[in-house]
């Protein structure tokens, strides 16, 4: 009879101890999906950061063949005959980084100048206060600063209609003055106060401008 007593004894502390070993199973894991995730987001911002500096040195190194233009439209197609984005970023003939975002390059022709530009659009971006949405945007603003010397000016455009739009500018070492936030010694506030500022607006898009 007591030996009987002691073999449950001992089954019934197995169990607990088993279960305790799932727990921690499963806190490992958890843990590990956390930190994996974390890991390839960075890698992913890294990436863009790449792609982006990829396509903003192609633009800069074409710029002055565009000077003449007369018209506005799309040039994207041009830059993508060149050959000189990742094949990974080029989807139904269009642009796009690892996020997602479409990257159109196109000229603007009209009475009030003359502009060759990069469009980095998603629909809904920063349609609410999201830490990754945060980082992603202040991702594409160093780099912008970065590439500072060879930018006109980097802008944010938000609206929920057409008359609503918002829309706030960060310039390159050219158009730097004291008047004016550059992108060269901006700051860790301007920057926040960048991404955050179209927050809740349907659409957002960054425009990386030359001034032609």
């Amino acid at each position: 009879m007591n030996k009987m007593c002691r073999t449950n004894t001992q089954f019934g502390r197995s169990m607990i101890e088993m279960l305790g070993v799932l727990a921690i199973i499963g806190v490992l894991s958890v843990g590990g999906i956390v930190g994996y995730s974390k890991a390839m987001f960075k890698y992913h911002l890294n990436k863009q950061s790449s792609q982006l500096t990829e396509v903003i040195n192609s633009v800069a190194k074409h710029v002055n063949g565009f000077k003449s233009i007369s018209v506005s439209e799309n040039v994207a197609y041009a830059f993508i005959a060149l050959g000189e984005f990742d094949d990974d970023m080029i989807r139904s003939d269009k642009i796009y980084d690892v996020f997602g975002f479409w990257i159109n390059i196109y000229t603007v022709a009209n009475n009030g100048g003359k502009s060759l530009n990069i469009q980095i659009a998603k629909n809904g971006f920063l349609t609410q206060y999201d830490k990754r949405e945060i980082q992603i945007c202040q991702n594409i603003i160093m780099t912008a600063k970065e590439n500072s010397e060879s930018i006109s000016v980097i802008s944010s455009i938000g609206n929920i209609k057409e008359e609503d739009e918002i829309s706030i500018g960060l310039y390159g070492d050219e158009k730097c003055n004291e008047r004016v936030v550059c992108l060269k010694n901006i700051s860790m506030k301007d920057i926040m106060n960048f991404c955050t500022k179209n927050i809740g607006k349907s659409t957002v898009e960054f425009k990386i401008s030359w001034i032609l």
